[in-house]
């Protein structure tokens, strides 16, 4: 609720008369009462359908019941540990320390996956591959004792492999080329990730770093391929991208679907 009182604040020191004044208290009974009022709706519905398949009277009580109790036990166990979460989230959103969320829950990694992207013609990485490397960068500036994994082979339109464009870019902001390991005989984020676990074997935590709209489709694969499916998102470089690079991000994932590879 911290994050809420924050926003409340702003709302009710902003000057716009009843029009803020408003918005406040409905933000206020949304976020208050909003979930309660959901879950009532939702058992009612519930109980329409049990009705609607011919469930008996005792049939529908029991099932409600459970129901219930269910959400009421699930709320007390988890919300002592997300009492916390919630309250170190919201300070850091308050203080615009927003880059320490996602180190925080992952400094128990291991090794960051930084999955590749095009290179271009001079040997210098493209501003998507940039991008995921300077994230990558900051996240190990802050994190000294984990290792990077550059993943990426020699496109047919690429100068060198996409690793070995990866690792001078590292380097030359100054990382140190021990903690960074080659990766450069893939050609699709399925052979990264393959690769990547025979180069570090099993047993080990590990995150992926690559651009934001790939992040569903990288973590999911990370899973299928046995390796921590923890995400750092990289942002896309250009805005006009966008929709783009989500539209052909969207037929990857209609490819997994299809082919059964998405869940």
């Amino acid at each position: 609720m911290a994050g809420v009182g924050f926003e409340l604040k702003k709302l009710f020191r902003k000057r716009g008369g009843y029009v803020n004044t408003l918005k406040a208290y409905g933000v206020t009974a949304v976020v208050t009462e909003g979930p309660m009022v959901l879950s009532i709706l939702m058992l009612f519905a519930q109980r329409y359908l049990l009705r609607l398949w011919g469930a008996v009277y005792a049939t529908q009580e029991i099932y409600l019941i459970t129901t219930t109790y269910i959400m009421i036990f699930s709320l007390i166990l988890s919300n002592t540990f997300l009492m916390f979460i919630s309250r170190f989230i919201s300070d850091c959103i308050y203080e615009d320390r927003k880059e320490q969320i996602l180190p925080s829950f992952f400094s128990i990694a291991c090794y960051l996956l930084v999955l590749g992207a095009r290179v271009n013609p001079d040997g210098q990485p493209s501003a998507a591959l940039a991008a995921r490397l300077d994230t990558a960068y900051d996240f190990m500036q802050e994190h000294p004792d984990i290792m990077a994994i550059l993943c990426g082979g020699h496109g047919s339109n690429e100068p060198c492999p996409e690793a070995e464009s990866m690792y001078d870019y590292m380097t030359a902001k100054g990382m140190d080329g021990s903690r960074l390991l080659l990766e450069d005989e893939s050609s699709n984020t399925i052979q990264n990730i393959e690769n990547a676990r025979a180069l570090i074997g099993d047993g080990h935590r590990t995150a992926v770093v690559t651009s934001d709209y790939h992040l569903a489709r990288a973590r999911v694969l990370m899973e299928r391929g046995g390796l921590d499916a923890c995400g750092i998102p990289a942002p896309t470089p250009y805005p006009g991208q966008w929709v783009a690079v989500r539209c052909r991000e969207y037929c990857s994932v209609l490819g997994l679907m299809l082919t059964g590879r998405w869940a």
